[in-house]
This record gives C-alpha cells, sequence and structure tokens, in this order.
C-alpha cells in the first residue's frame, strides 16, 4: 500500500505550498461563512435583547389600568396575555392601590428571540383592545405607553427582516468570492502538474484515476482547512453574538466546515477535469483558439448573470420577497467587474511591452515583455486583487451610506431635532390657548423654534382615491434649518420654494408683556327694528320697538409671522335704532408682531333688523392710530352662513375698507340665536402646498381638504417623496401663516396649534422649560443602527475573505511563474543577465498586477456602488419613507485602508519573489559553470 501511495505522496508533496494555499482559502472561507452564519442565527436575537434592555420601560412595556376586584382581574388578565402572545415570553407585574390594579406587560429581554417579535407585535396591539372589552362592565381599562411600544415593535420587526434580507449579500459574496479563489488555485495548482500528470498517463494512469486522487486530495486539504476555520470563526462570533459551546454554535461550524470543502473538493476536481481535457485537446489545431472562445463565452454569460441579476435587486419587490438573483446580486456583479476587470490586464501589459521596447535598457522592456507573456496566468490574482478591492469598496460605501441615509431619513421623519408634542383640546377659544410666550418670542425663533401645526382630513377633488391625508403647517423659511440632511435625500431649500406667500392684513406690531387694548371705532345703522310676541291663543305676532335687545361684538383674529393665530374678542355694544359711533375694545396678548388677519362680526339678540349697516372707522393698538386697509375686504362665505349679509364698505374714504350690510337680519324666531359674517382681506385664500407622492396629487392641482375642525382648499406647487415629520404617507405640507389664512376662509373655529419644532438640541431646556408637561421626542435611530451594523460587519468579513485570498493567489502565481522558468533563467544567465537583473525583470509582473487590481479594483468598486449601494443602503433601512434619495459616501478610511493592504502586500509580494529569483539565479549560475 505504502509502495503505491508514495508517488501520489510525493506529488502532494512537491505542490505542498500550493495546497498549504488551499487550506488557507478554506480556513478563511469558513471562518467567514461561520461568523456570516452566526450573524444571520444569532446576533439579531443578541442584539435584540440588547435594544431591548437599553429602552426605557415606557418604550417596552404596556401599563394597563381596571378597576375592580383585584383577584378575579388578575386572573382575567393573565389569561389575556396568554390569549394574546401565545408563547411569547413576557413579564407582567402587578401592582394593586385600593381597587384600582395595574399591570405592566412587556418583554422579557432574556428569553425573547428574533422569531417572537411578530408575534409579539400582534399581541402589544390586541391586549389594550382585549382588556378594555373585558373589563368593560367595571369601567373599562386605561392604557399607558401603547402607540410608543407598538411603534419600536415594529421597528424592530423591520429592522430583523432587513438583517435576514441583506444576510444573503455577504454570504453570496464569500462564497462566490471563495469558489472564483478556489477554482483559480485550482488551475495553479493542475497548471504546474501539467508535466507530472504527462509522466503518469505515459506509465498507464487513467483520467478517472487522476481525478480520483485530485479529489481524495481535495478533500483532506479542504476538510483541514475548513474545520480549523469554522471553529475559529464561529467561536468568535459565538463570544459576540451567542454563547460558545451551545448547539447552535456547534451546528454553525459543522454547517460551514462541510460546505466550504464540498466547495473545495468541487472546484479542484473541476480544475483537474478541465486540465485533463485541454492535455487531450492539446494535439487538436486551434486548440487554444477555443479555450479562449470558451472564456469569453463563460465571462459574457458571466456579464449577462450579473446583469439580470442587477435588475432584480434593483427591483424593490423582487429583493423584498428574496429572489434568488437579487440575492446573488451584489456578488455577482463583483465577481463579473473583477474579471472583466482583469481581461484588461493582458492587453494593457502587451502595450506598455509594445512602447517600452522602443526605448533603451534591458530590465523594464525585457520584464514587459515577460509579463505580457504571463498576463493569462496573472489574470488569477488580478481578477481577485480587483474582486477584493471591490469589495472593499462596495462596502465602505454601504457602511457610510447607511449611517448617513438612517439619521438623514429620521431626522426628515421626525421633522426636526426636538418635537414636542403639547397635547390639549384641539379648538383655539382665546389667548389661553396660545403657546406659552418663551417658545413664541424672538430669542425662541432666533434658536429655532417653531410652531406646527398639525391636522387630519379627508381629501377631495383632485385626491379622491386617498382616503385620509395629514396636513403639517410650519414656518417654510425655519425648515432648511430644522432638515440639515443631504438635499439628494430631502433638498428642503428646493421643497419650500413656492411656499411662502405675502403677508396680508393689517400690521398692529408686537405686544410685549401683553394686556394692550385693542380698539376698533364703529359706526352702526339700524333702519327698524322688529320683535315677535306670542299670544295666549299660540300665534305669533310681530310689533316693532326702538329697543332692539341686538348686540354686536368683533372678534379679531390675530397671526404673527411664524403662524401663531389668536382670536381677541371684544366687549359687546347694544344696536340702536339710527346711527351711532361705538367702540369695541379688546386685549391684545403678549407677542407678535401681530397682523390683523380677518374680523368676525357677529349680531345676537331677539329681534328682527331691518337696513343694518356696520363700518369699521378707526383701529387702534394701546393708543396707537393704525391705519385702515383701503382695499375691501370681503366675506368668507364657508367660514359662516353669511346669506343676508354682504361686504359694502366704502373703499376710499374715511371709511376704510372693513363693513357689512344688510337689507334685514332674522334674530327673533330663534331668541338668542347669533348671526355672524368673517371679512378677510380679498387675496388669494387657496394655500400653496408641497404633496406627497403617496397623495396621488400632480403639480397645478386644488384640492380641498375637510378636516374634523378646520378644513381649507389647497393648490399644489410642488411634489416631494414625503412631507417632513410624517412616515411617509400622504401628506400635505404648508406654510403655516398661508395655512392660517386658509383656514380662516373656511373654518369658524380653527385648530390650535399643539406641536412645536426646534432645529437644534440646544433648545431642549428652553421647551422644557416653557411646556413642562410638553412630550419632547427626537430622531432616534439607535434600534435600527444596530441591525444595520450587522449587514455592514459581514460584508467587510467577506471583503476581508476576499483579499485574503487574492494575495495568498498573487503570491502562488508569482512562485509558480518562477518554478517554470527555470530552464529560461539559465538561458538569460548566459545571455550575460545578472541575478539581480533577472530579480528585477520577475518583479515587474507581480508589482503590475497588485497595482492594476487596486485601481481597477476602485474603479469597480464604484461602478458596482453606483449600481447597487442605494438599493443596499434602502435594504438596511427599511423605515426610510420611499422615494428619498440615497447620496452614496464611501468610508474613505476604509478605501485607503484595503488600498494600502493590497499595495503593502504587492510589495511584500514582489520583494519576496525578487529574491527567490536571485537566489534561484545565482544557483542556475553556479551550475552552468
Amino acid at each position: 500500500m505504502a509502495v503505491v501511495l508514495r508517488p501520489w505522496l510525493l506529488r502532494s508533496r512537491r505542490r505542498a505550498g500550493l495546497l498549504a494555499v488551499v487550506a488557507l482559502i478554506a480556513a478563511v472561507l469558513a471562518g467567514v461563512a461561520g461568523t456570516a452564519l452566526n450573524l444571520v442565527l444569532q446576533a439579531p436575537t443578541t442584539e435584540l435583547r440588547a435594544a431591548l434592555r437599553d429602552l426605557p420601560a415606557a418604550g417596552r412595556t404596556l401599563t394597563i389600568e381596571a378597576s375592580g376586584d383585584p383577584s378575579a382581574q388578575d386572573r382575567a388578565f393573565r389569561q389575556l396575555v396568554r390569549q394574546s402572545f401565545s408563547d411569547v415570553p413576557v413579564l407582567v407585574d402587578r401592582a394593586v392601590s385600593g381597587d384600582t390594579t395595574t399591570w405592566t406587560v412587556g418583554p422579557d429581554p432574556d428569553r425573547v428571540t428574533a422569531a417572537d417579535l411578530d408575534r409579539l407585535r400582534a399581541g402589544l396591539g390586541s391586549l389594550p383592545a382585549a382588556a378594555a372589552q373585558r373589563f368593560a362592565v367595571d369601567g373599562g381599562t386605561s392604557t399607558r405607553h401603547a402607540g410608543s411600544v407598538r411603534e419600536n415593535a415594529t421597528v424592530l420587526v423591520a429592522a430583523v427582516s432587513a438583517v435576514r434580507a441583506a444576510a444573503p449579500v455577504p454570504v453570496s459574496v464569500v462564497v462566490v468570492a471563495g469558489a472564483v479563489a478556489l477554482l483559480l488555485a485550482g488551475r495553479l495548482l493542475s497548471g504546474a502538474r501539467t508535466a507530472e500528470d504527462r509522466l503518469f498517463r505515459a506509465r498507464g494512469a487513467s483520467e478517472a484515476l487522476l481525478v480520483g486522487v485530485a479529489g481524495l486530495e481535495a478533500l483532506v486539504v479542504g476538510a483541514i482547512g475548513a474545520a480549523v476555520g469554522s471553529v475559529v470563526g464561529s467561536t468568535v462570533a459565538g463570544a459576540r453574538w451567542g454563547t460558545p459551546g451551545t448547539t447552535s454554535t456547534a451546528v454553525v461550524a459543522v454547517v460551514a466546515a462541510g460546505a466550504v470543502t464540498v466547495l473545495v473538493v468541487g472546484a479542484l476536481v473541476g480544475a483537474t477535469l478541465s486540465a485533463a481535457r485541454a492535455a487531450e485537446a492539446s494535439a487538436v489545431p486551434h486548440a487554444t483558439r477555443g479555450a479562449v472562445v470558451r472564456d469569453g463565452a463563460a465571462v459574457v454569460l458571466l456579464v449577462l448573470l450579473a446583469a439580470v441579476a442587477v435588475w432584480r435587486y434593483r427591483d424593490t419587490a423582487a429583493a423584498s420577497t428574496g429572489d434568488p438573483l437579487a440575492v446573488v446580486a451584489p456578488a455577482a456583479l463583483l465577481t463579473a467587474l473583477g474579471v472583466a476587470g482583469a481581461l484588461v490586464l493582458s492587453p494593457v501589459l502587451s502595450v506598455l511591452a509594445r512602447v517600452s521596447a522602443r526605448r533603451p535598457g534591458l530590465v523594464r522592456p525585457l520584464g514587459l515583455r515577460l509579463a505580457a507573456r504571463d498576463g493569462r496566468r496573472l489574470f488569477v490574482p488580478a481578477a481577485l486583487l480587483v474582486l477584493a478591492v471591490a469589495s472593499g469598496v462596495f462596502t465602505a460605501t454601504v457602511d457610510t451610506s447607511t449611517r448617513a441615509f438612517l439619521q438623514d431619513s429620521g431626522r426628515v421623519e421626525q421633522g426636526a431635532a426636538l418635537r414636542a408634542d403639547v397635547g390639549g383640546p384641539l379648538p383655539v377659544n382665546g389667548p389661553s390657548d396660545l403657546l406659552p410666550v418663551g417658545v413664541r418670542d424672538d430669542g425662541a425663533a432666533a434658536d429655532g423654534v417653531r410652531p406646527v401645526l398639525r391636522l387630519t382630513g379627508t381629501p377631495g377633488d383632485a385626491a379622491q382615491s386617498v382616503q385620509s391625508v395629514q396636513v403639517v403647517g410650519i414656518d417654510t423659511r425655519a425648515l432648511p434649518a430644522m432638515l440639515p440632511v443631504a438635499a439628494q435625500t430631502f433638498d428642503a431649500t428646493r421643497a419650500v420654494r413656492g411656499l411662502r406667500t405675502g403677508a396680508s392684513g393689517i400690521a398692529l406690531g408686537r405686544s410685549t408683556t401683553g394686556g394692550a387694548p385693542l380698539d376698533l371705532g364703529v359706526r352702526t345703522s339700524v333702519g327698524s327694528a322688529t320683535t315677535v310676541d306670542l299670544a295666549p291663543d299660540g300665534t305669533s305676532r310681530e310689533s316693532p320697538t326702538t329697543d332692539p335687545d341686538v348686540a354686536l361684538q368683533a372678534v379679531a383674529w390675530l397671526v404673527d409671522d411664524v403662524g401663531d393665530v389668536v382670536p381677541v374678542s371684544t366687549v359687546s355694544h347694544d344696536l340702536q335704532i339710527g346711527g351711532e359711533n361705538a367702540r369695541l375694545t379688546g386685549t391684545v396678548p403678549a407677542g407678535g408682531p401681530w397682523r390683523l388677519g380677518a374680523v368676525d362680526l357677529r349680531f345676537s339678540g331677539d329681534a328682527d333688523l331691518d337696513d343694518v349697516r356696520v363700518d369699521v372707522r378707526s383701529l387702534s393698538v394701546a393708543g396707537r392710530t393704525v391705519a385702515l386697509p383701503e382695499d375691501r375686504w370681503t366675506p368668507a362665505q364657508d367660514a359662516y352662513d353669511a346669506s343676508g349679509l354682504r361686504a359694502d364698505a366704502d373703499t376710499g374714504g374715511t371709511d376704510g375698507g372693513i363693513g357689512i350690510g344688510a337689507a334685514s337680519l332674522a334674530l327673533a324666531a330663534q331668541p338668542g340665536s347669533t348671526v355672524g359674517v368673517r371679512l378677510m382681506p380679498s387675496a388669494d385664500r387657496v394655500v400653496p402646498v408641497l404633496a406627497s407622492t403617496a397623495t396621488g396629487s400632480s403639480l397645478g392641482d386644488t384640492v380641498t381638504v375637510n378636516g374634523d375642525w378646520a378644513s381649507f382648499r389647497a393648490r399644489v406647487v410642488g411634489t416631494a417623496p414625503t412631507v417632513p415629520g410624517t412616515d411617509g404617507g400622504a401628506a400635505y405640507l404648508a406654510d403655516l401663516p398661508a395655512l392660517d389664512r386658509a383656514i380662516l376662509a373656511a373654518s369658524q373655529r380653527p385648530q390650535r396649534i399643539r406641536e412645536v419644532w426646534a432645529a437644534h438640541d440646544g433648545s431642549r431646556a428652553a421647551l422644557a422649560a416653557a411646556l413642562p408637561d410638553a412630550t419632547v421626542s427626537e430622531p432616534s435611530t439607535a434600534l435600527e443602527a444596530r441591525f444595520a451594523r450587522l449587514v455592514v460587519l459581514a460584508l467587510l468579513a467577506g471583503t476581508a475573505a476576499a483579499l485574503f485570498c487574492a494575495v495568498l493567489v498573487l503570491a502562488a502565481t508569482a512562485a509558480a511563474v518562477a518554478r517554470d522558468r527555470r530552464d529560461e533563467a539559465l538561458g538569460l544567465r548566459l545571455s550575460g543577465v545578472t541575478a539581480s537583473q533577472q530579480a528585477r525583470l520577475r518583479a515587474v509582473g507581480p508589482a503590475l498586477t497588485s497595482g492594476f487590481g487596486a485601481v481597477v479594483g476602485i474603479v469597480a468598486g464604484t461602478a458596482a456602488a453606483a449600481l447597487l449601494g442605494a438599493a443596499a443602503v434602502r435594504a438596511s433601512v427599511p423605515r426610510a419613507p420611499a422615494g428619498l434619495g440615497v447620496p452614496l459616501v464611501p468610508t474613505w478610511w476604509v478605501v485607503i485602508t484595503v488600498v494600502t493592504v493590497v499595495v503593502v502586500a504587492g510589495i511584500v509580494v514582489t520583494l519576496v519573489h525578487a529574491a527567490a529569483v536571485r537566489r534561484s539565479a545565482r544557483r542556475t549560475g553556479l551550475e552552468a559553470r
């Protein structure tokens, strides 16, 4: 047996260097595969548990209260928990105070797994409703933190889904790069054994025997390398994302080692078969041309596969459903770019050799000519170097772009650095509903603090297909400061263009402390009045009266430059028959500078009036006379049912432009009833808006938004993928002062401002001081960032594996070329070429190959990032509103590191190879003597 195996053992020992390279490649691939599998199987659960521990209690637990018998209710509640969450591990804490029981329900951070997330989210959504229904007879329940808990659960589900969807990307990169490295290493091994295989065939060895021995050799070498690599990789990854020594870690190690061993056997057996068939076809004319044709066809097929895969990967639907072509798209593209880029090496070397041949000297021209002759063999390391560098550039781009896009998309969804939700009643009733002065004064405005009006309505006209829309109103001049994000993600400067309109109304100035009197001097005129009396027989009888019980009141709607709006009600004035002058006085609140945006004139009483006329003759604030408008103010018909009332004030004289007239006012039929009219400047009352893509609105559309408290008409002047401060759904963005004007024209009682945005985190203290009861939130991407980092780590591991394989193959190629050129070295020594000159001659090939791989790899990586970078980033940030642009920016230190490693490795390989050639040439020279 030993006699039979001895030739084969000697054959393996002679190529121990190449077999060691194969074993190292197998070890690296198995280590990376083990790490990647841990990233998919264990890391999501580990990061999920860490994220839950880091969340505050309000972000991960529901608090539900109910009144009644504590013992009976606790049994019933725990039954509801079991029904809602099934076997998801949750913690239920109970506190009893009198007849009130409080339960706190949340996931158990020590036992919950990523597989439990869907059921956890469903349970968190269904439990409050189930509890309210179960305890309805006892007065129902109250629930706290339900919104934030469900939102965080949804984010975690999306983040884990993104990891699972993106995890095959680095795995496929490793598999494809490893297969290519092993296949090319196998070709090097087979090429180095060409003479040996001919000798074995001459002695009667069959092709099947050669292939079988190669398979056995590959099995042994691959199993040893893969076992070592998978154990190391799985143990290291398990220590970070799991528990070393557990069943799952052991299974991961076995699976990684087995898969890589199969890959090694397949690659080396395939290379042996290819070499055997090439040897059989060597006597066939034009065999080399046929091989070139086959290689060219293989490259074309690879490029076509990569093109189709990229097309599927960029299709969001295909990528989200796990289309196999979409899964392997990054690996296929990087491989195709690596192979296609390496094909350029041989022509480049040939061109350089021709150009250098015209110049004097020996080393450079002859070195380039020898390198060009070895171009087909240098193609192998060149392809892997291009693949490794391209993978590094792609990974660096995805890394930085993901972090930047995660931050920017979170800022756009939040709307600002800080957002304070004030709460409180919806309609605005008076100055007490204004925000505190601390968030409305000049200091707050200079710090980028702005009020925000958010309302929900039902659209009409051009947006009938949308059931509900959000409307966000803000001083759009401050929006670029609110959103310091990449213009490609959301160009706030362009988005707000056309939203800001000119100020309308009457400038009243600022009220620093509040309390300044607002006086409206009015001239009233009543022709006659009639009351209705009820006779004993039930009939009504009209009677003229000279003392009608009818009062006139004005409501001045004040609006400031950033969109605060407040009604100032004046004292009432009893109307008299005939004409008289009166003063209607109110109080201006602190803030401003204010503008008088609208005036309501309200008549209430028990008499019918004929030939009524009211003209505003003067206006003053704190004794300072304010000029009245010369243009006529017209009724806002949609705000009041102003039938019978007409705006007929004089348009140029002392009467100014604010006034109404009516042939009759019917109040007697319903004693205590009110008839009113809202007068406003005749400016355009249709607000320009920016529409999100989800609304389906197009440029120039006019829509009506009908809300519970506020309605208005809008004209679309721009579109964007999303509206800041929303989740990417159907929404409109408007300049708040213009929105106030449109709402006043259509709604009798506008909605109160209940939200404040701040452009800088430094305004937190001011917000807390002015709004102590408000809920302050900020853009938070901590949950998604944990999981996005997993994908980047896997990509970096794949890049490291590809880089390691490329350097090993470059060294092995240089060694194989030197071994096969020994006879040539003797001829060069006999021709007078010294050992040092031969060393420099042979160094040209590895040096140019490493430099070529670095340069072309950067180009290939840039192309891969341009084609797939945006899609890869979006896959890692699933919560980002659709349509936001993804700016691609690489992590320069990663790119520089990868290129530096390639250059340094190339220099080391070149120097070592040159030293080996020098020693060999000196020995050859001694033998020649």
